[in-house]
């Protein structure tokens, strides 16, 4: 009689660290961090082949040979969002971190984390990592050289900030068990109800989070998935550069007796969107788990209104096109305040 595979045993474990080089897996001692999901995640591995199903001269119609010609994997990450887990994301999709400790004497277990995209003059390679996965109790696996694709921040007042991420893999796989298992990593969990949403002028944005239903952010690199194939890499991918980079936002609000949204949008004004999302006290304090996401100057390409428990709220859209890239500012900062000491190294 077999035995049923419970999805309550899948895990997996992850590293802050990044790979040395394509296709060079982190070490065993790399892969520490271990995190629940809200749902049960794989990696997804799919082939190409060359089959002579279609060929002519054998006689008959069916295929007599199938060789593979590449092999692609994919894999989805959905977490509760922490400051743990969104700096991590944050970090393999912008690409570029820098790293301070804003109370070193007082409070000195506790990171700051500023990531923005990485400089495509001075690279164009994606910075990849492995991942170590149990899916049953013969599938024990790391996944080689992962690059975070995109992905998506949503939130709510009242659920955890959802965070969902796209990876793509060099395809390569390597068998075998990875022992002991460390505990589950603590984390502090962002929440939707803790959230200030800001929207106003540049380097002044100012509260709206009363107003604020829903929101999101939207990020990815694009990266070219078919372009990592070439003469030499085999059948796995032997690299993995990003495109063009892409952030679009978006916000769910109610609509005010006396309100600027519209003309925001009908004058094509630029103006700041910060999100700050504060959690648990690190140590002694007064440092918090914390994320502050920053969108410099933006503009609302899109507005729609609807209705919502009787009352008037607005669709506002901030596209790719309505993300702007101004002298001296990213277009983009996602800033993490949390206890691991490094990103990217």
């Amino acid at each position: 009689m077999f035995e049923p595979q419970r999805a309550f045993d899948v895990t997996w474990l992850f590293s802050t660290k990044k790979e040395s080089a394509y296709g060079t897996k982190l070490s065993d001692t790399d892969l520490t961090r271990r995190v629940v999901t809200p749902t049960v995640e794989a990696a997804k591995v799919s082939k190409e082949f060359r089959s002579d199903l279609e060929r002519f001269g054998k006689g008959h119609e069916f295929a007599t040979e199938l060789e593979e010609l590449s092999r692609d994997l994919r894999r989805t990450t959905s977490f509760d969002a922490s400051s743990l887990t969104l700096a991590w994301v944050a970090a393999f999709t912008l690409g570029k971190v820098a790293t301070t400790q804003p109370n070193p004497s007082g409070n000195p277990t506790a990171y700051q984390h500023v990531f923005t995209f990485a400089d495509p003059a001075t690279s164009k390679h994606a910075p990849t990592t492995t991942v170590y996965e149990e899916l049953t109790a013969d599938l024990k696996r790391r996944l080689v050289s992962l690059a975070c694709n995109d992905f998506t921040l949503t939130g709510r007042s009242r659920d955890v900030v959802q965070l969902s991420a796209n990876w793509l893999g060099s395809g390569e796989t390597v068998a075998g068990a990875l022992t002991p298992l460390p505990a589950l990593t603590p984390q502090s969990f962002l929440l939707g109800a803790d959230a200030d949403i800001q929207l106003g002028p540049q380097g002044a944005p100012v509260s709206i989070k009363e107003r604020v239903l829903e929101w999101s952010l939207a990020i990815s690199q694009n990266l070219h998935a078919d372009l990592g194939y070439h003469p030499g890499s085999g059948k796995f991918r032997g690299r993995i550069w990003y495109a063009a980079r892409r952030v679009s936002a978006s916000l769910l609000l109610f609509a005010k007796e006396t309100d600027d949204i519209l003309s925001l949008f009908l004058d094509d004004t630029v103006r700041e969107l910060k999100i700050d999302l504060p959690g648990d006290l690190i140590g002694p304090g007064p440092e918090k788990h914390r994320a502050i996401i920053r969108l410099p100057a933006v503009r609302i390409t899109a507005l729609d209104d609807a209705i919502e428990g009787h009352h008037i709220i607005y669709r506002v859209e901030i596209g790719e096109q309505g993300v702007l890239k101004q002298s001296g500012l990213e277009p983009l900062e996602i800033t993490v305040t949390n206890t691991e000491a490094s990103f990217l190294s």
